[in-house]
């Protein structure tokens, strides 16, 4: 049964955002049109489950099906995020969606991608080289698939990332950040 919760639009302008919570995941959808975020996020919330918000690999893939359903539902471009799992689908506002990242660093950060996903996974392992790390690629299931992978990978994971044409920021286990690809716009978190 779809949730009963209310959907609360917290932003205006050139880009509107709606959010709600699903189960134990917090569910945003932004639009380039605002006079459509409300059937953007009425649409969502109809076809979200919960598998959907039940792990990382779901999450991503949930995120990447709603991006899509949402834009096909309203016709314009469309931001998706399952808890920190993001993807896209239509046209990006001027500049790309800005896109604010919660990776465990002492200095939040944001960035903005065009289109794609973005996934952050982080580490609870003793000694891990990376506390996160935060991939961005063509679909949030990649993103994820990346940055799973990555997590375990060590210092070989800035080259390898790269290698794969993705880009990514990894914060280390002392909170050093690292960049690997052609990591998007990096800009202050507000």
């Amino acid at each position: 049964m779809p949730s009963t919760k209310p959907i609360r639009i917290v932003g205006a302008g050139s880009v509107s955002r709606a959010e709600f919570d699903r189960d134990t995941a917090r569910i945003t959808v932004a639009t380039t049109q605002p006079g459509v975020i409300g059937r953007a996020a009425l649409a969502v919330r109809a076809s979200l489950t919960p598998a959907d918000v039940s792990d990382g690999p779901r999450r991503a893939l949930a995120a990447d099906r709603l991006a899509a359903l949402a834009a096909r539902t309203v016709g314009c471009g469309v931001l998706i995020a399952v808890g920190a799992d993001v993807a896209t689908a239509g046209a990006a506002p001027a500049g790309g969606w800005r896109i604010r990242i919660s990776d465990g660093s002492t200095q939040p950060a944001a960035t903005r991608i065009g289109s794609g996903g973005l996934a952050t996974v982080r580490s609870a392992e003793a000694g891990a080289a990376w506390r996160s790390v935060t991939v961005a690629a063509k679909s949030c299931r990649l993103a994820m698939a990346a940055a799973t992978a990555a997590a375990s990978r060590g210092q070989d994971a800035l080259e390898w990332i790269a290698s794969l044409g993705f880009a990514a920021r990894l914060v280390g286990s002392e909170g050093d950040v690292e960049f690997a690809g052609a990591w998007p716009r990096q800009m202050a978190a507000a």
